[in-house]
């Protein structure tokens, strides 16, 4: 099997350089083990007989949301599909300018600048991943929860000046914390924090409803075989019953850069996966990573890698992190009664698990246990 390993390219060489700038004075404290921002691929994809580059066009590595963006489009002529692949990351972008917290003129950059002080009306698809969000909250008892960026930030996971913060510090952070903060009047799309100081960061679920609306999209467009890679949360189409199903290589969370721990099939959906290797630093032999429990403020532990497939891109995204933050039983009991949607989890000693209907539903290759 021949396989196209996802990779950085040149523009993000240059920004992992300008953070190691910025690191250098807190290396003799913490070793930086990781200075990826938040798009480190985290999986990969295959074809079978020949590459997708072979088989159909490959867009350029496109950079937004502070990852990478590929597009794989078959059975159409190269210039159409070019067209196409153009269109769809201008979309990204226009979805990025509304929901980057780091973007100063932001839809929420605006809705976190007037927390505690005043409503403030957004798109319809900036409300759209706030329902999102906020259902997903609720249904995941808070594990996922988009009001963890003051916790992030007390981290440095937003600065890249990372800490490992004191527990008073981690208590008086928490107070700034929950997804019942956010107040949405859905009549005029008006989104208000009620507390100053809290903030709110779409990161978790913006890549998911992205690839999820590019997918669809692509269908609109008359793409029947495509494939979206967004930092490593993928979505498929394979609508023509002779197109072979697309081979998503699961990465290995401890292995080098494109190692993988095994893979699935599957002709339509989505997959998005988190895990403790994306960005992180250690310190003291302790890895702290960006995924943070929002009840203990502190990086969850047990879970190094969850995968998530489903029909949903936005869904699969949020369950994806919340399985790391509840852990291997707690997340798999939750997935078993959410429909539609499978997991692979790998734990802390390597040991790798499935929700009930991940072998049923797909054709997986992948063992028990990492090496």
């Amino acid at each position: 099997m021949n396989f196209l390993s996802v990779y950085f390219k040149r523009k993000q060489q240059m920004q992992g350089d300008r953070l190691k700038e910025r690191t250098k004075g807190i290396l003799n404290s913490f070793l930086i083990a990781t200075l990826a921002i938040a798009g480190v691929i985290l999986l990969v994809y295959f074809t079978k007989g020949r590459t997708a580059v072979e088989e159909g066009y490959r867009s350029p590595t496109y950079f937004a949301m502070d990852t990478t963006l590929e597009i794989t489009i078959k059975e159409l002529p190269e210039e159409t599909s070019k067209d196409i692949s153009r269109r769809a990351y201008l979309r990204v972008k226009q979805l990025e300018r509304k929901t980057s917290r780091f973007l100063a003129e932001s839809e929420v950059s605006a809705i976190n600048q007037n927390a505690g002080k005043s409503p403030v009306k957004v798109s319809p698809e900036t409300f759209k991943m706030l329902e999102d969000s906020l259902r997903l909250s609720e249904l995941t008892g808070g594990a996922f929860d988009i009001t963890v960026a003051p916790l992030m930030e007390l981290y440095g996971f937003y600065s890249h000046d990372y800490k490992v913060p004191t527990q008073q510090e981690i208590e008086k952070t928490k107070n700034l914390i929950g997804w019942n903060f956010i107040k949405l009047e859905k009549e005029t799309r008006k989104v208000m924090l009620a507390k100053p100081g809290v903030q709110i960061d779409l990161g978790g679920v913006a890549k998911g409803y992205a690839v999820q609306e590019l997918i669809g999209l692509l269908k609109s467009w008359g793409v029947k075989s495509g494939l979206v890679n967004f930092g490593g949360t993928i979505g498929v189409l394979s609508l023509n019953p002779k197109t072979p199903s697309w081979t998503i290589g699961i990465r290995h969370p401890r292995g080098k850069p494109g190692e993988i721990a095994g893979t699935l099939s599957m002709k339509y959906g989505f997959i998005s996966s988190s895990g403790d290797y994306e960005r992180y630093f250690i310190h003291n032999k302790t890895r702290y990573f960006h995924i943070l429990d929002p009840h203990t403020g502190r990086c969850p532990e047990g879970v190094i890698s969850a995968s998530v497939v489903g029909p949903d891109g936005t869904v699969a995204d949020a369950l994806s992190t919340a399985i790391v933050v509840l852990g291997r039983a707690k997340g798999t009991q939750l997935l078993s009664k959410i429909p539609k949607y499978e997991a692979v989890v790998i734990e802390k000693d390597r040991k790798i698990s499935y929700t009930d209907g991940m072998k049923k539903k797909f054709t997986l290759e992948i063992g028990e246990r990492l090496k």
